[in-house]
């Protein structure tokens, strides 16, 4: 297995149909995807154990001979050779070479363009920014005096495509607080204003919840005058229970003295 889940991969710039392997094949598709860089998403086994890839990029399956890892230099010469073979109908060579002269100027110039143009297909990767952002000026009607006021438009844009904007009159305009704004309109689906009163509106639910007795439901200014009076709340509960305790041995006293007191009339009787 030459690569795993996670590697970047390049797809071979010189890919054809040689490259076919057991059940894999060369399609046109994979030919026009030549040199683009992906990742190995699916890794699996065909049935001689042979190792099959899956992209993130591409749904077609591709085998080791297909891909290279994408840190491996690409060989301009492979292509070059390609070129060459295609416009001139050279069965083989061994290196890029000045052409005959029963070629023609144009096929010569078309070969360079095309060599130029490959050299410079696959440009150094740059690590994706999480978002980026523009800003267009405009106007917006100005209802004391019937004319137009400017304004400033900020959209943000996130590396999946997502997209938010907010508008803000000229003299107030502050970039870096359009940004702000702008992100905030895109985590709440574009409508910042209604998830923030509806969290102020928790959060008051909350502090207030924060404030209010246990026991009696009674709300108090300051959460030091709840605990307080709670711990009032907790100090009469014992005082209660101590009271039922002695008055429920009180009750036992009493009606172990008149079983007594009713044990010793019946022995007098029977005497």
């Amino acid at each position: 297995m030459k690569f795993k889940v996670g590697d970047k991969v390049r797809i071979r710039p010189d890919l054809n149909y040689i490259h076919s392997s057991g059940n894999l094949v060369v399609v046109e598709d994979m030919i026009e995807s030549r040199g683009e860089v992906d990742t190995i998403a699916v890794v699996t086994l065909d049935y001689n154990g042979r190792a099959e890839y899956r992209l993130e990029g591409h749904r077609l399956i591709w085998n080791d001979n297909m891909l290279i890892p994408a840190s491996e230099p690409v060989k301009v010469m492979d292509r070059a050779d390609e070129l060459i073979k295609k416009e001139f109908n050279v069965a083989w060579i061994d290196k890029i070479a000045l052409p005959t002269a029963t070629e023609t100027k144009e096929m010569v110039e078309r070969v360079r363009q095309e060599i130029f143009k490959f050299t410079n297909a696959f440009p150094k990767e740059e690590k994706k920014l999480k978002f980026t952002f523009y800003v267009k000026e405009g106007t917006r009607p100005d209802k004391k005096c019937n004319g137009l006021i400017p304004t400033m438009t900020t959209t943000v844009v996130d590396a999946s495509g997502k997209k938010a904007t907010v508008t803000c009159d000229k003299v107030d305009y502050s970039e870096r607080q359009g940004v702000l704004e702008a992100i905030a309109q895109m985590a709440c689906g574009g409508n910042f204003d209604k998830e923030y009163d509806k969290a102020v509106k928790k959060n008051k639910l909350i502090e207030l919840h924060d404030r209010t007795c246990t026991y009696c439901g009674k709300v108090f200014d300051t959460v030091e005058e709840l605990k307080a009076h709670e711990a009032w709340h907790v100090e009469r509960k014992k005082a209660r229970r101590e009271r039922y305790l002695l008055r429920k041995r009180a009750k036992e006293i009493a009606f172990e003295e008149q079983a007594q007191k009713m044990a010793k009339e019946m022995m007098g009787e029977q005497k």
